[in-house]
């Protein structure tokens, strides 16, 4: 089964990078393509019935939106990071800034929390066990493959 796994992904991440596009759409197409594959293997694992995987999708689908949102706000605190250090910003400045940070680095944990608090009553432990092993599988082997992947370009060029 995890060989069938990493047989897809390679399958996938390969026609995601064979194809030439432009950066940006690229990306949205790389990401497109691994949530589809992601949801396929959730369903997989979990095995939902119709109503309770429509339910789970719509909260993880609202988690990843809310998600989405606080990462852009980090990415704007980066950016007035950036800016204050250029301007030489005073020590007030960007205490003000780093507190902003941290405060979004804590709100983001905060609504993974919700979420996986939130599937009580649609999965069993058992199935919120799977779902929280599952995505950091997911993640690692997706960063183990765009890292071999890079390598080999590395050492291609």
């Amino acid at each position: 089964m995890k060989k069938l796994f990493t047989l897809i992904i390679i399958l996938a991440a390969s026609i995601i990078f064979a194809q030439d596009r432009p950066q940006e759409r690229d990306h949205r197409h790389f990401s497109k393509k691994f949530e589809e594959l992601e949801k396929i293997k959730l369903l997989e694992i979990l095995n939902l019935d119709e109503e309770t995987a429509i339910k789970f999708f719509v909260r993880r689908n609202q988690n990843r939106k809310n998600i989405d949102n606080i990462m852009e706000n980090i990415e704007n605190v980066f950016s007035k990071m950036e800016k204050a250090l250029e301007k030489g910003e005073n020590q007030q400045e960007l205490t003000k800034l780093i507190n902003e940070a941290k405060d979004l680095e804590s709100k983001m944990l905060n609504e993974r929390s919700n979420f996986l608090s939130s599937l009580n009553d649609i999965l069993t432990k058992e199935q919120i066990v799977k779902v929280i092993l599952f995505e950091h599988k997911f993640k690692k082997d997706i960063r183990d493959l765009l890292i071999e992947k890079g390598r080999k370009r590395f050492f291609k060029e």
